[in-house]
């Protein structure tokens, strides 16, 4: 990566992700995906709480965030180039994958993005895991669409709606024709909006 030397670099990772690097995959993740990580690709660092490094004259802050769209998620700020990258934990202009059997949710996809926007500025360059680098104006829409949705499809679960009757129901259509035209479908992501309802665990891990 230009900008960085590759013998200083560092590779952090949550302490939630190293652990599941080595049990979460399952058989069918097996016969798909090739677990296995060279030398150069293996953490030099797990994170348990925040962290401040200083490489290269660049500030650079990362945080440990509650479960979001995984359990392991983390947000990392560039200080002096004012950029905050986000992972999957920011899906822009596109509905996002969330992880509701790895620890993610509705709830904390939310939190996520309130947590990411009380980092950042209006001139502050944002960076999600999917789409195109945006700002805060499409962080906010984003997290403005993710209560959208949760609204809406909690009014439906609280009326004792199954989860056929939420989907024909179509709770985010207002958002799909801006939302919904990647790889998370609208009627995926109300599925995963469903499911996840009250799985969020709220606080920083205290491990």
């Amino acid at each position: 990566m230009k900008g960085f030397r590759t013998d200083t670099a560092l590779h952090s990772r949550h302490h939630r992700s190293a652990w599941h690097k080595h049990s979460y995959a399952s058989p069918n993740e097996r016969d798909f995906f090739d677990f296995t990580l060279a030398a150069g690709g293996r953490p030099t660092e797990i994170l348990t709480k925040e962290r401040t490094y200083h490489i290269d004259g660049e500030t650079i802050f990362v945080k440990p965030i509650a479960p979001a769209h995984t359990d392991g998620d983390i947000i990392v700020y560039f200080k002096n180039a004012d950029v905050l990258v986000h992972g999957d934990t920011f899906w822009n202009g596109i509905y996002p994958f969330i992880d509701n059997a790895r620890g993610g949710s509705i709830d904390g996809a939310i939190a996520a993005a309130n947590e990411a926007l009380g980092m950042c500025t209006d001139r502050t360059v944002v960076v999600p895991g999917h789409g195109p680098t945006g700002d805060r104006a499409h962080l906010t829409a984003f997290r403005d669409m993710l209560v959208g949705v949760r609204k809406n499809v909690a009014a439906l679960k609280k009326q004792g709606k199954s989860l056929d009757e939420v989907l024909a129901a179509k709770p985010s259509a207002e958002y799909d024709p801006t939302w919904g035209q990647f790889v998370i479908d609208p009627a995926l992501f109300d599925r995963l909006v469903y499911q996840g309802l009250g799985r969020h665990s709220s606080g920083q891990s205290s491990h």
